[in-house]
C-alpha cells in the first residue's frame, strides 16, 4: 500500500491487474488493467475507474504480487511479464518490530547485496532466525509501511527513486 500512496503522491498513474488479466497474443503480452486511486484510509482505501487493454510494453513499469506458492500460475505470469520487459507474513496478522541490524545481518547483506544487484533486483527482502538466512523474499518483500512509521528509512520513496533511475522515465 505504501508503494502505491508514494507512486500516486508522485503523480503517477496506477492501473491494477491480477495474473489472470495478462496474456500474450502474437508474442505481445497485454493486460486488461483497471486505473486505481489510492487513499491512506482504512475504511475505503481505493477507488476502481476505467477498464482497458493495454500493450505492457508501453508500461514503464510494472510491479508483480503474488502470494504462494511458486506454481503454474507465477510461471506463466513470469514468462508473459518477461516479454514485457524491454520497458521496463504481515498480512496474516504478525506483529511488526523494527530493530536495528545485528553484525551477522549486515554480513549477510554484504554477501547476498552484490549478485541481487547483478542480477537487476532492486528491492528484497530476507527473513532471519538467529543467525542464518531462512528465506529470500523477491517477489512479495513486505514490512514497507512499518519500517517508513518506525524510522525514517522510506523505503517507498527511495525504491521508486530506483525504479524510475532505471526506466530513465520522467514521472507522468
Amino acid at each position: 500500500m505504501e508503494l502505491l500512496l508514494a507512486a500516486q503522491d508522485r503523480g503517477w498513474k496506477i492501473s491494477y491487474g491480477g495474473l489472470h488479466d495478462i496474456w500474450l497474443r502474437d508474442g505481445e503480452a497485454f493486460g486488461r488493467l483497471t486505473r486505481l486511486e489510492v487513499a491512506d484510509d482504512p475504511t475505503k482505501w481505493f477507488d476502481l475507474g476505467e477498464v482497458a487493454v493495454t500493450p505492457l510494453g508501453d508500461l514503464d513499469v510494472i510491479l508483480m504480487r503474488k502470494e504462494p506458492p511458486f506454481d503454474m500460475e507465477y510461471i506463466v505470469a513470469t514468462y508473459v511479464l518477461e516479454r514485457a520487459e524491454d520497458r521496463g507474513n504481515l498480512v496474516t496478522g504478525a506483529r511488526a518490530e523494527v530493530r536495528p541490524l545485528t553484525e551477522r545481518d549486515l554480513w549477510i547483506c554484504e554477501q547476498i547485496g552484490p549478485v541481487l544487484r547483478d542480477r537487476g533486483l532492486l528491492y528484497t527482502g530476507i527473513d532471519v532466525i538467529g543467525d542464518f538466512m531462512t528465506e529470500l523474499n523477491v517477489t512479495s518483500p513486505t514490512g514497507i509501511r512499518e519500517l517508513d512509521r518506525a524510522s525514517d528509512v522510506q523505503i517507498a520513496e527511495r525504491l521508486l527513486d530506483a525504479i524510475q533511475a532505471r526506466t530513465l522515465a520522467p514521472p507522468s
